[in-house]
């Protein structure tokens, strides 16, 4: 029946268009905009997470009880943002008991604040759970405005474009390669003498992947304070938070607050 409705999908697909039938657009959750036309229902793109809203009949639900946890996450962000430092919380409860919309309300007051803070966003998902790198790698191409289906060139330049946004010109090339290793968004060797050195040895590979990766959250954080979001970090990956393990201690000093929900 699945590849039946697949068929008939297909027969209705336009390029650059991603058909649905009723049943797949009620397996996707609130990340997803789904919109339509007069042959049916299409998905029109990822919704960032911080306006997945809960809502009953259409209307915002109320957001009660948990003053202490909103108290608690704004004291840490303050605390981060003023000294500053860099801190780590973890939110966990089962499955709808609301972490989800903690998650919403407190980036909704962050939003608010008279002072900026970049947010970036990653998220579990249980059909990828494990993949290296996976929600780190979400979090880049998210930054670098990159869907997946760019020319490799093109997702090359973003990426470049968003490095270069605040690390040094010197930096620059040899943080974006390595960065490229956890977004997906491979380099060609002759891009740097680091990357093929790199490529032939593991350990390595992993020592660079992980300088550029906290040079260039240095290098942000210098700029702004910095929030990482990771949602349903149960279905996430240990590089990724490895990587953020390590940052957390070397840019201590930084402000730098990671917020995961598991």
């Amino acid at each position: 029946a699945t590849i039946e409705r697949a068929v008939r999908l297909l027969d209705r697909a336009e390029l650059d268009t991603i058909r649905l039938d009723d049943v797949m657009a009620g397996l996707l959750d609130a990340r997803f905009d789904i919109g339509g036309d007069v042959a049916g229902l299409t998905l029109r793109a990822e919704r960032d997470l911080v306006e997945a809203a809960r809502t009953l009949l259409g209307r915002p639900t109320p957001f009660v009880g948990r003053d202490h946890e909103m108290a608690i996450l704004r004291t840490v962000l303050e605390e981060c943002a003023g000294e500053p430092t860099a801190r780590a919380v973890l939110v966990t409860a089962p499955a709808g008991v609301g972490k989800s919309r903690v998650r919403y309300e407190f980036l909704r007051q962050v939003r608010e604040r008279e002072e900026p803070v970049q947010v970036w966003l990653g998220y579990g998902d249980p059909m990828s759970a494990g993949s290296p790198y996976g929600m780190l790698g979400q979090i880049l191409r998210r930054e670098a405005g990159l869907s997946g289906g760019e020319p490799r060139e093109l997702a090359q330049q973003r990426l470049r474009a968003r490095v270069a946004r605040h690390v040094r010109p010197e930096e620059l090339t040899r943080i974006t390669v390595f960065l490229g290793e956890i977004a997906g968004v491979r380099f060609p060797d002759e891009a740097s003498v680091e990357l093929r050195s790199a490529r032939t040895d593991p350990v390595l590979m992993g020592d660079q992947v992980r300088r550029a990766w906290e040079d260039f959250l240095l290098a942000e954080c210098q700029s702004q304070p910095v929030l990482i979001v990771l949602e349903d970090l149960q279905w996430g990956d240990l590089p990724t938070v490895k990587l953020l393990d390590a940052a957390l201690r070397s840019l201590r000093e930084q402000p730098l607050m990671v917020l995961a929900l598991a």
